[in-house]
């Protein structure tokens, strides 16, 4: 049974190259307006049928003012926002961070993740739902010789922290064992090696890869394609 929900969510999707975050993201998210660079969304206009809006923001400081914006504005004309990819806009807001020449390097990375909690608040302000997606960044250690578990490809410990900040973070990953789909969303919070969760509690471990049904599936009203309303 569906929690039912007003609210709107700020979701993470990870993965290699070529596991069709995009894709997936083109069919769950057709209302939505896309902060990618020109020719990044191919995959959604020959796969899912459609050409979405799209507009390119550099930084995730620009990220959050534009989503700012567009919450302001009456009889919105996007019902979300996504980001494709999020390492990219990451690593252009730390070069502008360290531009600064902070007098202690550590300040890069906590500006960083004050940059990403700003995210989130406007995106929950602006009542538009947000999806990011990103490469994946393998377990690592710290500079401290610290172990790190893998996650999105972000900055510092973000990659780390990140589960705090949002609704749900899958990793996608191939699955050639299981004919029924290639591919799948891992959800195991428990896993000490990646980062993953989700804090409605409807996406289970090896999920197929619909995350408009996993949405769905956790109340929120989630457009579907122009003529497949029914």
């Amino acid at each position: 049974m569906a929690l039912g929900t007003d609210e709107s969510f700020f979701g993470f999707l990870y993965s290699d190259p070529k596991t069709g975050k995009t894709t997936d993201t083109g069919y769950a998210m057709p209302g939505a307006l896309w902060l990618a660079e020109p020719g990044a969304l191919k995959s959604v206009e020959t796969v899912c049928g459609y050409k979405p809006s799209r507009h390119n923001v550099r930084t995730i400081i620009e990220m959050t003012k534009l989503v700012v914006e567009l919450g302001k504005m009456k009889g919105k004309r996007f019902t979300g926002i996504v980001v494709d990819d999020m390492s990219q806009k990451a690593e252009a807001q730390l070069r502008e961070f360290e531009d600064r020449k902070p007098d202690n390097r550590y300040k890069v990375f906590d500006w960083m993740r004050d940059a990403l909690i700003d995210l989130r608040d406007a995106a929950r302000a602006s009542g538009l739902n947000i999806l990011c997606n990103a490469h994946l960044n393998p377990p690592k250690e710290t500079l401290q010789g610290k172990p790190m578990r893998g996650g999105p490809r972000l900055p510092g410990k973000m990659q780390e922290d990140l589960p705090g900040a949002v609704d749900v973070i899958l990793m996608a990953q191939s699955q050639p064992s299981r004919r029924a789909w290639p591919f799948c969303y891992r959800n195991d919070p428990f896993n000490q090696s990646y980062v993953m969760g989700d804090r409605h509690n409807r996406v289970v471990d090896y999920a197929p890869m619909n995350f408009a049904e996993l949405m769905r599936s956790a109340g929120y009203d989630i457009r579907r394609l122009p003529g497949a309303e029914w």
